[in-house]
């Protein structure tokens, strides 16, 4: 409707602007109406007109003059155009008028009498002869009247072929734009993906050689760890063959000064020969002992965590007892767990000369540690409590990180407790975290730091399994 609409009155505007073009030669030129003039009048035109139209858009669009009074019959009005003049009569209206009905759309413009027309349609007594005689109707009309319709008529099939051509290439134009879109956009997808590839191969090479770098770090670190603990197990071995090389000592001494005096009696020299093996025998259980815990571990097993904490306890009874720290134990049953023992070993003790340093500041009657160990939700708990001060709340956070220490330089490198948080938490798949905490001994409150370890127990086990 909208589109007929737009193109009827667009082409009725031409119409009837050529109509002009006709009536004002006739009336602004002079020109005489005879019989060699007369087929250049409006009404006479028009025909004309309307035929080169219709043939212009191939007779599918049927343009004439209707009236009810006309010169040409063929231009008599039909009912409903009859009842079109009749409404425009009333109304005097300018507007074109749209109506589409069952099998056509049909779009008529009122033609109005105007100064010119009255040469040929005023009275007929003043009308030219040739006139009068050629026509008997169309005389008497007044200035304002209506003289006819301009009427164009499109059948609907003809509306419906013509819309559904442009809809076939909208959509086909439509369907090309969108297959070229597909086209462009794949190729652009698959320039991406082939960027991403690209990228992605990148990015894994570069997590692969900071992975690389990473653990190479790791060993580096893990080795000093190591060779830190070794220094510290030195020491404990000199503290605990201190007493025992003493006694062999003693007992040499003694033995050779009573051969030299002839007074070595048989039960002396068996006695002492007894107390010097007996203390050699305690010297290689020693060596035997740190030679275990510097073994590499290279196979995952099952091991007692109450047995690693006894271990690493007779390790440093030396050092505990040299710096006066007292060690409680609250071992809740014989905890399995699978991992790497002598890994384990390194955490505790790293743990604990770090529980020994903060000790140290402390008066030497009110040193203590205490060890804890638990079944909670499956997990083996193992906290290990100070009474050393505790750790500033903005720094607790930090003590996992590599070479971060409270301890000056010469006294601490700060790999300890990275080492033992990598060997929890990357290798035995646990984790480590620390907390100030009160401690409460012989009725006196301490502050000092909480150490947890916590650690996956051995699968389809319960707890009661681990109850001495």
């Amino acid at each position: 409707m909208m589109i007929l609409k737009d193109e009827s009155k667009s082409l009725g505007d031409v119409i009837k602007s050529i109509r002009k073009v006709y009536q004002s030669t006739f009336i602004e030129q002079n020109i005489p109406i005879d019989p060699k003039t007369i087929h250049l009048l409006p009404i006479c035109s028009m025909n004309k007109i309307s035929n080169q139209f219709a043939a212009f858009s191939n007779n599918k669009a049927q343009i004439r003059v209707a009236s009810n009074n006309p010169r040409n019959p063929n231009n008599m009005a039909t009912p409903k155009e009859m009842k079109l003049i009749e409404e425009y009569k009333i109304s005097k209206s300018l507007n074109s008028h749209f109506e589409l009905e069952n099998y056509s759309m049909i779009a008529s413009a009122p033609i109005y009498v105007e100064q010119g027309c009255l040469k040929c349609h005023g009275e007929k007594a003043q009308t030219l002869d040739f006139v009068k005689t050629s026509y008997n109707d169309g005389f008497d009309y007044k200035l304002g009247d209506l003289r006819g319709l301009l009427v164009i008529e499109v059948s609907k099939e003809d509306i419906i072929s013509k819309l559904d051509l442009e809809f076939y290439m909208n959509i086909t134009v439509n369907f090309l734009m969108f297959g070229l879109f597909v086209i462009a956009v794949y190729f652009l997808l698959k320039r991406v993906q082939n960027s991403e590839q690209n990228y992605s191969k990148l990015l894994e090479s570069k997590i692969a050689e900071q992975v690389e770098l990473i653990q190479s770090k790791d060993k580096v670190l893990f080795q000093q760890s190591k060779m830190a603990s070794m220094g510290e197990m030195i020491g404990n071995i000199a503290h605990q063959w201190r007493q025992p090389l003493s006694v062999i000592s003693t007992c040499a001494s003694g033995i050779k000064l009573e051969k030299e005096i002839n007074d070595i009696k048989d039960e002396r020299l068996y006695e002492s020969l007894d107390l010097i093996v007996e203390n050699t025998q305690y010297l290689s259980k020693t060596i035997d002992d740190f030679r275990n815990f510097f073994k590499a571990d290279k196979v995952i097993e099952d091991f007692c965590v109450n047995d690693s904490i006894f271990k690493v306890l007779k390790l440093l009874k030396s050092s505990i007892q040299n710096h006066s720290i007292q060690v409680e134990t609250y071992l809740d049953g014989d905890l399995i767990i699978n991992g790497y023992p002598n890994e384990f070993l390194q955490v505790l003790i790293n743990v604990l000369n770090n529980a020994k340093d903060a000790l140290i500041t402390q008066p030497k009657n009110a040193r203590f540690i205490n060890i804890k160990t638990s079944i909670e939700n499956k997990k083996c708990i193992v906290e290990v409590n100070d009474n050393g001060g505790g750790v500033n709340e903005i720094i607790v956070s930090k003590i996992f990180e590599p070479y971060f220490t409270t301890k000056h330089k010469s006294q601490g490198t700060g790999i300890g407790l990275y080492m033992s948080h990598q060997i929890v938490v990357e290798h035995m798949k646990g984790s480590i975290f620390a907390k100030n905490k009160e401690m409460i001994k012989d009725g006196n409150i301490y502050k000092g730091c909480s150490l947890v370890i916590v650690l996956p127990i051995k699968e389809n086990q319960n707890s009661e399994d681990y109850i001495i």
